[in-house]
């Protein structure tokens, strides 16, 4: 029983890591929108087109990508 309590609280964690990395990169993209929409013309400092499914797909393969 401690096992499957365990178990189930691991995998509850792992979830809410999940769910506030794509809460957290969406706000990133939010913010950047917004501070475009401010200052017109200024150079993106990031891609705020990028959905977070994309982004973390090549974190997945770069992270997997062999060191040079």
């Amino acid at each position: 029983m401690r096992t499957v309590c365990l178990l189930l609280l691991l995998s509850s964690l792992a979830s809410l890591a999940a769910c506030s990395s794509r809460h957290w990169y969406e706000g990133m993209r939010q913010g950047e929108r917004a501070r475009q929409e401010r200052i017109p013309g200024e150079p993106a400092r990031t891609s705020p087109d990028v959905d977070y499914d994309a982004y973390q797909a090549e974190r997945e393969r770069l992270a997997t990508e062999p060191q040079q």
